[in-house]
């Protein structure tokens, strides 16, 4: 199986003008090397205002990735610009989707989408690549007849030390060392991943607003073992 993940460049909002990065995309680089743990062969896009059409006629499946909403048009460009086979089946998860499934759903036009946390379930959806019956798995919202189904709420994984590390190797290097970090210096620097979750309740955090269906994760969870 040949699986795509498109992604958005992304800059820092702060600095945007001086297109400075921020963090390499690491929900993505997590379901990648989930996926290649499984043996699927994975290949990444990355999208920009000047690189919104690509050809996926060669890929069983297209994961979208919308980490904010600041990129939700540019992956809409790109949705519909591309080029799929009849049988590619598309998919859209991430930040903006999971607080937003029926919006997404109906503007982007993909056959599921994620909501919340997408390792596990990447791995279920492509399970039912060809057959489509989603009914089972938890944590997606999809079209029954003309009407968004959202399916339970999938539990927030527990021990993140059962992921494996993301997969960095599928990036240019430039897109994961950074040598702008610290001033008047060209320090090499690469960011790594230690815990997910915030026990916190700050009230202009998304993760804090109790009346959305999705939880991001308010309980806080680190590794034990040794980062790559």
């Amino acid at each position: 199986m040949k699986v795509a993940i498109v992604y958005p460049e992304v800059y820092d909002l702060a600095r945007f003008k001086e297109k400075r990065k921020e963090f390499p995309p690491f929900g993505i680089l997590y379901l990648a090397a989930m996926l290649e743990k499984k043996g699927i062969e994975i290949k990444l896009f990355k999208a920009f205002s000047r690189k919104t059409i690509f050809d996926f006629q060669d890929f069983d499946a297209v994961a979208f990735s919308i980490p904010s909403s600041a990129t939700y048009n540019l992956i809409k460009k790109v949705r519909f610009n591309s080029i799929y086979s009849d049988n590619t089946m598309v998919m859209v998860g991430g930040v903006h989707p999971s607080f937003y499934p029926e919006q997404t759903l109906f503007d982007i036009k993909p056959h599921v989408v994620g909501v919340g946390p997408g390792e596990e379930t990447i791995l279920e959806l492509l399970n039912e690549q060809k057959k489509r019956r989603f009914s089972k798995i938890n944590g997606i919202c999809y079209l029954e007849g003309s009407l968004p189904h959202k399916t339970p709420v999938r539990n927030l994984l527990q021990n993140i030390d059962s992921l494996p590390f993301p997969a960095r190797h599928l990036l240019k290097d430039s897109d994961v060392i950074m040598t702008d970090r610290l001033s008047n210096t060209n320090l090499k620097m690469a960011h790594i991943m230690f815990s997910r979750g915030c026990p916190f309740s700050c009230r202009f955090c998304a993760v804090f607003q109790k009346k959305t269906s999705v939880s991001l994760g308010r309980k806080y969870k680190s590794r034990i073992t040794k980062s790559n």
